[in-house]
């Protein structure tokens, strides 16, 4: 199969049109990019390599590193850029093969998580919020001659971004399935069958999630960073499973076309308001966080002066009156909370999104005794590090 070579020009509009979930595409100088630099990159896999939440495996000659003898190998601050991290390992070494992959690195970034979600916007807003199964990111450095888990399919439709290097993704539609060796390490009667997309700093690579492929790093060390979307669930799964575990039945829900009608059936069911007003918040949080789980928790709440300033720090912020009336959820950056409905709160959520300055004293202009409740929900706003002081 002959590769697919796009130049940025509509990229979302052709890939929708054209190869999406079909066939993969290398798009070159794209515009939709990821916009992380390789200092930023560096420093998210620092932080990403010793956390809890980012799943992490380290291979050394194609066999995986045992956690308790990872330590020498990780990166580490002290070598102040990918490139040092590479010559010490290689050093380290002995100039053997090695791959480090790190998955849910967003959960220690912010800026990783706002960079990613920024670059599925453009998708999302074709294809509507309920696209996103779930998102995550991965991370994947070293000098490999291919790699170590063999040809696989990650079930995902995966955007990689290459950095500091070249790094050749070899590709195999899903009707080759049988004839493929599958998570072996003599995988070579497959290559002559496989399609080669490049990855360079200057491009993006794109593969559907029912292809397979295997990584080849061998021109020396490089890292690159992948977004990667899952399909196999959706917000309506979360209702049914909600409906089923608190009534212990599905029946009607079963045939739910959208989440709105979900929870609609959910409430003709005889579901309690609350179960609906916990699915609403659900997912808000799912569609404000771009369908990325595992996000950092929220900032420390920090005092607001009273008459400071705020706008918004990236995306739209989300509201919805619950069950009742008297109460409303907002959600922003995957977070979400519940207050008491107010004209105000819906003022300095709309001065907001629309790119307004805003403060607590002129969102409750005329409703001088919800000033209050409005700078409570700028502090929560800003734990969620959804707006930020005007310059």
């Amino acid at each position: 199969m002959a590769m697919m070579t796009r130049p940025a020009s509509d990229y979302w509009d052709d890939l929708l049109s054209t190869s999406w979930e079909v066939r993969p595409q290398v798009i070159e100088a794209p515009q939709h990019r990821l916009l992380l630099s390789e200092e930023e990159l560096f420093d998210c896999v620092v932080r990403a390599a010793r956390a809890s939440t980012p799943l992490r495996r380290l291979y050394l000659d194609g066999t995986v590193v045992h956690d308790s003898e990872c330590e020498p190998l990780l990166p580490a601050a002290t070598d102040r850029s990918l490139k040092g991290y590479y010559r010490r390992v290689e050093a380290q070494t002995g100039g053997a093969e090695w791959s480090l992959c790190l998955s849910r690195i967003h959960s220690v970034s912010h800026l990783l998580w706002e960079r990613a979600a920024a670059f599925l916007d453009p998708l999302i807003a074709r294809r509507g919020p309920h696209l996103l199964g779930s998102a995550d990111t991965d991370a994947f450095l070293g000098w490999y001659r291919s790699t170590p888990v063999g040809i696989h399919c990650d079930h995902a439709a995966n955007f990689m971004f290459t950095y500091g290097g070249t790094k050749t993704m070899l590709v195999w539609p899903p009707e080759r399935e049988a004839e493929l060796p599958l998570c072996q390490q003599d995988w070579s009667a497959a290559r002559p069958t496989a399609t080669p997309l490049t990855g360079a700093p200057t491009n993006m690579v794109y593969i559907p999630s029912a292809w397979f492929h295997l990584a080849e790093a061998s021109a020396g060390p490089v890292a690159s960073v992948n977004v990667a979307l899952f399909f196999d669930s959706s917000p309506i799964d979360v209702a049914i499973t909600e409906l089923r575990q608190h009534l212990g039945r599905g029946g009607v829900i079963d045939r739910a076309s959208s989440y709105g009608e979900a929870l609609d059936l959910l409430v003709s069911a005889g579901a309690d308001p609350a179960i609906r007003d916990r699915l609403t918040a659900a997912t808000l949080r799912h569609r404000t966080a771009r369908g990325f789980g595992h996000l950092l928790p929220p900032a420390e709440a920090e005092d607001i002066e009273a008459g400071t300033q705020f706008v918004r720090a990236n995306f739209a912020i989300e509201s919805v009156i619950a069950s009742d009336p008297s109460a409303t959820i907002v959600a922003a950056n995957g977070h979400s909370g519940r207050l008491r409905t107010s004209a105000a709160v819906d003022r300095l959520i709309d001065d907001l999104n629309s790119g307004r300055e805003t403060s607590a004293a002129s969102a409750a202009r005329g409703h001088d005794d919800d000033e209050e409740l409005v700078g409570m929900l700028l502090v929560r706003l800003r734990q969620w590090r959804a707006v930020e002081p005007a310059a």
